[in-house]
């Protein structure tokens, strides 16, 4: 709220674990142009939604937990749209960046689930086909996507 002096919690709050109202070390955060927040909840392997005014969030990707799964995330550290309302997750553990397509269906925005893998995701390291710690990420109006390798 603009001049608040307290600010509100929008998305967790209620301690650390996984439940629908909770986050384990969550690393970036989004607002899309409706005010839903995403969260990637770095230590759940997944990415939470929670809607304006929501007071429990929604699991979007990332239910079947971590590694080598149909829903493969690892430590997701950094989201990005792009602007055709793609959704782009750095996972740090795995060393790879996701692309999740996003389709309208009934106006309800659902998550195609099985996501490729556009960088890295061949072992961490420094060749041209690898990632060692990506932790953020940026698409500008070219749909050029930038990774911090740190």
């Amino acid at each position: 709220m603009e001049g608040a002096k307290q600010g509100i919690v929008v998305a967790g709050g209620q301690g650390e674990g996984n439940g629908l109202t909770q986050l384990q070390y969550p690393e970036g955060v989004i607002v899309d142009q409706l005010g839903t927040v995403y969260v990637a909840d770095s230590h759940n392997d997944r990415i939470m939604r929670w809607p304006k005014g929501a007071t429990q969030g929604s699991v979007i990707v990332g239910e079947n937990g971590e590694g080598e799964q149909s829903n493969p995330l690892g430590t997701l550290t950094g989201l990005s749209f792009d602007q055709h309302g793609n959704l782009y997750a750095i996972d740090m553990r795995d060393s790879r960046q996701h692309f999740l397509r996003s389709a309208n269906v009934n106006a309800d925005v659902k998550w195609i689930r099985n996501g490729i893998t556009i960088a890295g995701g061949n072992a961490s390291g420094n060749a041209t086909n690898q990632l060692c710690n990506p932790y953020s990420l940026c698409i500008d109006d070219n749909q050029t996507v930038y990774i911090a390798d740190c």
